[in-house]
């Protein structure tokens, strides 16, 4: 059989001695320490609630996939889960996604100077040490560092997340960034991440001269009044230490501190004024906005600086040298620039990234380029007060959306901070677009078919031509039943589906074929004998005691998303030529292209699910 990726589920209430199934799930160490069912290729769903880490500090996470194969760890459907702690990502190929990390021990100051206070416990929200790793649209908020990464995890990806309030203020100074992170090999791509109202940085990327800052890719990034919880603007960007950047690629990033003001906040690349600078920099599109510096730019030898905006001052480079291909101004700007940024995980998801320059009350957003549809309900939420309310709530119907920029609610921190934070002034706002749910028209019924060639197929399946088969080829079984074919179907929304085979049995006898799901067990279904006359649809059925019996259909109940069908049988003389999936379950297909026919098909008398 192939490797089917399996479906695995932790819950609090979960158990060690458990199956892992949706109805004897895991505990979340269990499931962190890589039980051996788990797979490459596999997901691990937690059910909602809030799990607290052993002392609120690291959960060692040895899940382990392959090349193109991750275990991926993600919530079941919509539903909130939150980890109180932080996570250490230990092996390759692992995919995080769409979790909220956050701490809640509330000590934020300390009397202890430096990186390590013992009386600041709280680890770093997610924290990668092994290599192809993805985190996906995760909420990381009041931990030491929000994401980090570092040398030996090289070509991961942080994409579409949002981090907040991390950090903690020391004598010294304040201490704690969004990002934290170093690279040696590969690329590390930090994508379409919102970063803002930490207690330092944004992004610090940085590092010694005894380690690595090569490969950063930046792209889509929203960074903004970074060090507001420290007391003053500080870093959105620092891209620089005393060891050289290589090759770093800033593309379509967003930046703001207010323009009132001739404040500390700025962006740094080459780590002004005694870092080691960088090479091989490529910086397109991008926009740098503060009071104080938009942009420091120190020791570094440029590829491509073209087509961005600086709104401020800068510093460290010839601003002669590249007035041409890019935009640059002191002077307050007017208008407003509404950006949209698609979520290429989830369709309808997306960020809307506001200068609104002349301080209206509220701007219009067109999310066309979203993959919304008129069955979708959205909400939009203002990512400073990102767990809180939404500022909208209603059906897309295709329209520019009214959004305000009056808000003046953020997110409570977690205990207490000297330097409360607040709302960004009405020129500036960020929002996170999602589809809450999708009503589906009463005719909107989803048909796939695909030719049985056309999946994959065991060695020992045969394929033959037939002229008389859709597509000129059937496919056959060896009689010792180690013969199978799966077939991926991306299934659009849950429900109850019918599935159908077209084939022939020539022996004049029918035959048994097994019908697997995903990796549920399968079911035996029977094929009616048509003495070789030609090519008939059967749908899935019950196995009847009764041979007398009317076949009776076999529903199969399906979340939204991909899932593997296999068939196989032992029966000789069985050819089978295509396989259809429907949610129409009045549907009888007929000929070799499956159209839907007239008639009724019989009544289903009892649904069973797999």
């Amino acid at each position: 059989m192939p490797m089917i990726p399996a479906e695995f589920f932790v819950a609090l209430d979960g158990k060690r001695g458990n199956k892992g199934t949706i109805e004897e799930p895991w505990d979340l160490r269990t499931a962190s320490e890589h039980p051996i069912a788990v797979r490459p290729g596999d997901v691990i769903y937690m059910r909602g609630g809030t799990y607290e880490i052993q002392d609120r500090l690291n959960l060692n996470l040895r899940l382990k996939g392959d090349q193109d194969q991750p275990v991926t760890l993600r919530p079941y459907g919509k539903e909130r889960v939150v980890i109180d702690g932080g996570i250490h990502v230990l092996e390759p190929w692992v995919v995080l996604r769409d979790l909220e990390i956050r701490n809640s021990i509330d000590r934020r100051i300390t009397t202890i100077a430096g990186p390590f206070p013992a009386d600041i416990p709280q680890p770093t929200g997610i924290n990668v040490f092994a290599p192809n790793v993805k985190v996906i649209n995760n909420i990381v908020h009041d931990a030491a560092n929000g994401l980090s990464s570092w040398v030996s995890a090289p070509d991961g990806e942080f994409y579409g997340n949002i981090a907040y309030y991390n950090g903690w203020i020391g004598p010294d100074r304040p201490h704690g960034h969004g990002v934290y992170m170093q690279n040696k090999d590969g690329a590390k791509i930090l994508a379409d991440n919102v970063i803002f109202n930490n207690f330092e940085y944004g992004m610090q990327i940085y590092g010694s001269s005894d380690t690595f800052l090569n490969g950063f890719q930046l792209g889509g990034n929203v960074v903004f009044n970074n060090g507001s919880l420290g007391g003053a603007w500080s870093r959105n960007i620092l891209l620089g230490g005393t060891t050289v950047v290589a090759k770093p690629v800033l593309v379509d990033n967003f930046t703001y501190f207010p323009l009132t003001g001739n404040h500390g906040g700025d962006n740094n690349i080459g780590y002004y004024p005694n870092g080691s600078g960088c090479t091989g920099l490529q910086m397109k599109g991008n926009i740098f906005a503060s009071g104080g510096i938009a942009l420091t730019m120190h020791n570094c030898e440029v590829d491509v600086i073209s087509s961005n905006k600086f709104i401020g001052q800068t510093r460290g480079f010839d601003v002669s040298r590249y007035s041409g291909a890019n935009s640059f101004t002191m002077a307050q700007p007017t208008g407003t620039a509404v950006y949209v940024r698609p979520n290429k995980y989830e369709r309808g998801r997306g960020h809307v990234i506001v200068y609104n320059w002349d301080r209206a009350e509220a701007i219009e957003a067109d999310l066309s380029t979203l993959g919304l549809t008129p069955e979708d309900t959205i909400e939009i939420r203002d990512v400073q007060n990102v767990t809180g309310q939404p500022v909208f709530v209603g059906d897309y119907k295709g329209e520019r959306i009214r959004v305000p920029m009056t808000s003046i609610e953020v997110s409570k921190p977690v205990g207490e901070v000297k330097y409360p934070p607040t709302h960004s002034d009405r020129e500036f706002g960020v929002f996170l677009v999602r589809v809450v749910g999708t009503k589906a028209p009463p005719e909107a019924n989803f048909t796939a078919q695909t030719e049985a060639e056309s999946g994959s197929l065991s060695d020992t399946t045969f394929v033959q031509s037939r002229e008389d088969a859709s597509g000129g080829v059937s496919i056959s079984f060896a009689p010792d039943g180690s013969s199978w074919g799966a077939y991926l179907f991306e299934i659009p929304k849950e429900g109850d589906y019918a599935v159908w085979i077209r084939g022939r049995q020539a022996s004049g006898s029918s035959s048994e074929i097994s019908l697997r799901v995903n990796s549920a067990d399968p079911v035996t279904s029977v094929f009616p004998a048509e003495g070789g006359s030609g090519w008939i649809w059967s749908f899935i059925n019950q196995r009847s005691e009764n041979s007398d019996a009317q076949p009776v259909q076999r529903i199969v109940h399906l979340t939204a998303g991909s899932h593997w069908l296999t068939l196989s049988s032992a029966d000789a003389g069985l050819e089978l030529d295509a396989l259809l999936i429907t949610s129409d379950l009045k549907l009888i297909p007929t000929g070799p292209l499956g159209q839907p026919a007239t008639e009724a098909v019989p009544e289903v008398l009892d649904d069973v699910e797999l």
